[in-house]
């Protein structure tokens, strides 16, 4: 009986204390809610006057809490700011280093009593595993180089008359540097550092440029980050009112705050598509571009003549160039380049305007991205130089309703090119090598003997992809002969 009073008793208080558990409200839950992350929790759980750390390279710090206010302070990686206890309700989702967080806003006050917004994702307490890692140095870093610890490999110059460049190739580990410095006499200099990873993708860029006349003269810092997504450009700029000559040392730096802005998406693929093409000595020469035993024709960027190449050929079928940290072997194909263009100039229209689908320049689609207006100009203008006169009349076809506007402007970039082409006459130097990946044109003319009985030349050399795109173009100096 006693057995069977507690049976009752256990029953009953089971019953109610399950009771009393589903009838208890609690605003915070939500039935159809979703479940909330980790660093949700960590960010709500963030007290008052607690030290939270910066774990973002120049996170800003803003007077509202979005990304379209006002920056008050930029802080550096590792950076510690007091949380004051107020936060946004509502969650932003914001990608840091390509690692979507979904947090809210806190307000937070500096060590140097400045208060303003961060993104909640961009902080964390000690303690905290919020970090992404990076696989390079940051922008702070990059904007205050620490060249202790970088190998030199490589130095040439380039340029001619008051433009004066100095490009140096620095190696850390998987890294490559490049600094180029540019001088310009009295009007100014600038100082460009590209980043390389260890497959030679450009990664951050850092642009500093000297500008301005008396009375008035500013130093500009563009730094690219081109690991972030979305990629980030931050710019800050210091007047100045003296000139640089009369200023010791020399500014190398910006002192300000950085102010983040735009990169747009054109400039972005432009800048990842980048290509470190470096200069090399005759040592560097592949043993079967034999310059040693016949005919040569090596260019370099400079006119002075360092002995630093650009590219190296023996006139006959091999060529080599060095890119993106490798020798690359280029076979000759002027003969079928010429064939080609030849056959291109037989062509009734070169030039097809549709009022559907895409206009056509030689039979193949024009891309439309870029410079395509040069790109369309310069190809007109190489195949009306193969030709023994140009054509009277534009080789332009519209099929259906093409606009006036654009009819015109066809027309225009034809008489540019008839009118380059009709300028330049015949390229008294034509080279034309490629290989499995790129293409590497030279057209120069004479303009004087070399100590050796050859030829002295000066041009333009064009690399370009295996399917035609211009990567890179420099104004090139050279010798040939045998």
């Amino acid at each position: 009986m006693t057995r069977s009073i507690l049976l009752l008793l256990l029953v009953i208080m089971t019953i109610a204390c399950n009771s009393n558990t589903a009838g208890t409200s609690d605003p915070t839950q939500d039935e159809n809610a979703e479940p909330a992350t980790d660093t949700e929790e960590q960010a709500s759980d963030y007290q008052a006057n607690e030290t939270l750390i910066a774990w973002v390279d120049l996170l800003n710090v803003r007077t509202e809490p979005n990304t379209d206010s006002k920056i008050v302070v930029s802080l550096r990686e590792n950076a510690e700011v007091t949380y004051t206890g107020e936060r946004t309700d509502e969650l932003q989702t914001i990608e840091l280093r390509a690692t979507p967080f979904e947090e809210p806003w806190l307000k937070i006050r500096t060590a140097d009593g400045k208060e303003g917004w961060v993104f909640g994702g961009a902080v964390q307490r000690e303690g905290e595993n919020k970090r992404v890692s990076r696989s390079t140095m940051s922008v702070g870093e990059l904007a205050q180089l620490e060249m202790g610890q970088w190998t030199k490999s490589a130095e040439w110059e380039s340029g001619a008359g008051d433009a004066e460049n100095t490009t140096t190739i620095y190696k850390k580990g998987a890294l490559t540097l490049a600094i180029r410095k540019t001088e310009v006499g009295e009007y100014g200099y600038s100082r460009t550092y590209d980043l390389y990873d260890k497959d030679y993708q450009l990664i951050k860029r850092r642009f500093i440029d000297w500008s301005g006349e008396h009375p008035s003269f500013s130093l500009t810092e563009t730094i690219t980050d081109l690991e972030s997504n979305p990629a980030q450009t931050f710019k800050r700029s210091q007047a100045f009112s003296k000139h640089f000559f009369q200023l010791k040392p020399r500014p190398e730096s910006v002192k300000g705050e950085f102010q983040e802005e735009s990169l747009a998406k054109e400039e972005v693929a432009s800048l990842r598509a980048s290509l470190l093409v470096e200069a090399f000595g005759f040592k560097d020469i592949p043993s079967n571009v034999d310059t040693d035993g016949g005919c040569s024709c090596n260019f370099e960027l400079s006119e002075a003549g360092t002995g630093m190449m650009i590219f190296a050929s023996d006139m006959g079928d091999n060529a080599a160039m060095k890119i993106n940290g490798k020798m690359i072997q280029l076979k000759d194909g002027l003969k079928a380049h010429q064939a080609e263009l030849r056959e291109k100039a037989t062509q009734e229209v070169w030039i097809t305007l549709k009022e559907k689908g895409t206009d056509e320049l030689f039979g193949e689609e024009i891309d439309f991205t870029g410079d395509w207006q040069t790109s369309l100009t310069e190809s007109l203008t190489e195949v009306m130089m193969t030709m023994e006169s140009i054509p009277s009349e534009a080789r332009i076809k519209s099929i259906g309703t093409v606009g006036m506007g654009h009819r015109a402007n066809m027309r225009d970039l034809w008489n540019d090119a008839a009118a380059k082409a009709a300028k330049q006459g015949r390229v008294e130097l034509e080279l034309y090598y490629q290989g499995s990946e790129y293409r590497c044109q030279i057209k120069a003319r004479q303009v004087s003997r070399n100590d050796g009985g050859g030829g002295r030349y000066e041009g333009y050399m064009e690399l370009l992809s295996k399917d035609g795109t211009s990567l890179d173009r420099s104004y090139v100096y050279g010798d040939c002969g045998c």
